[in-house]
């Protein structure tokens, strides 16, 4: 049982599956959870799988344009973060998220792709939408007094599609602590014969290996999952990534934060890899099914937790 904000009830059961374990969740909440959209969409599970040999984690879910209630709180800060009309009008109700490894820092890369209904018409809009969004986190930034030593804007911003304050605006709406100083927001149109894709990262990497994946595996005629979101995540991939970043953690500090990250880089490495899809009837009600394939013989005493 769970207590307020959520509120509600989750229950899991687990089984023996092929490959190791499938679980199956359900979940009943007094407020939606996770910012999440009820219903369900056609979704490609090519396209995360075109992506497990590279994310951490990659997730397909039913989008529509609208701001959540999750998002308020970033759109109270910079109000151009919510799309105009015509962008909304031109999405195809796919959104796909990847999460990556930084190669130069220790932060998480981060990627989020809308797909669309016409490419060409969706190029032109992203490159004025985000020509307003930079502004705002310019304008967040010089109001706090910090601003990116690197260019940007007008021609800078143009000639690389990105902009470097991503990185100022992390350090000062999330705090320091969480290592996400050096984020460049960045994006690219993914073009495509069935539409395309607005793509935007926050390492100019990582969009790239995600625009990719989007071009090649985007027009397939595969059978699509109906679904409100299908996912994978690679458990030693997380982990690796935890124990390099250490978010919240202190150099050269034994802390509970550290001591906890550690704990969790252990559990999600024993894990494996995981394989999801969930459905919600109702924006309080989630139903969710995982295939589990854990790296360890999880009946084998050696690999059992201490003291339990």
């Amino acid at each position: 049982r769970h207590g307020e904000p959520l509120d509600g009830a989750t229950t899991v059961a687990l089984r023996a599956g092929k490959r190791g374990l499938q679980a199956e969740v359900a979940g009943q909440y007094e407020s939606a959870p996770f910012g999440l959209s009820d219903g369900k969409q056609a979704l490609d599970a090519r396209i995360v799988r075109s992506l497990e040999d590279r994310a951490i984690l990659v997730a397909s879910n039913l989008a529509n344009g609208q701001p959540s209630k999750a998002d308020g709180l970033w759109l109270a800060v910079v109000p151009e973060l919510a799309p105009p009309p015509s962008m909304r009008a031109n999405l195809a109700g796919e959104r796909v998220l990847a999460i990556g490894a930084c190669q130069e820092h220790p932060m998480p890369a981060v990627a989020c792709a809308w797909r669309v209904e016409d490419g060409e018409q969706a190029e032109a809009e992203q490159d004025h939408f985000m020509r307003s969004v930079c502004c705002g986190l310019t304008r967040f930034t010089e109001a706090r007094g910090t601003k990116s030593t690197a260019p940007s804007g007008g021609d800078a911003m143009a000639a690389t599609r990105s902009c470097a304050e991503l990185g100022s605006f992390a350090d000062q709406y999330l705090g320091k602590p969480f290592k996400l100083g050096r984020s460049v927001l960045c994006w690219r149109t993914v073009v495509t014969p069935c539409g395309g894709w607005q793509v935007y990262a926050s390492d100019q990497r990582w969009l790239g290996v995600v625009s990719e994946r989007l071009s090649e595996a985007s027009c397939s005629d595969e059978p699509r999952v109906t679904a409100s979101g299908i996912g994978f995540c690679d458990g030693p991939r997380a982990a690796a990534l935890l124990r390099r970043w250490q978010p919240l953690a202190r150099e050269g500090v034994e802390d509970r934060v550290s001591i906890g990250l550690r704990a969790v880089a252990d559990v999600l490495e024993r894990l494996g890899r995981v394989r999801f899809r969930y459905d919600m009837s109702s924006p309080t009600q989630v139903h969710a099914s995982l295939e589990i394939e854990p790296l360890v013989q999880l009946n084998d005493p050696q690999n059992r937790p201490k003291g339990g």
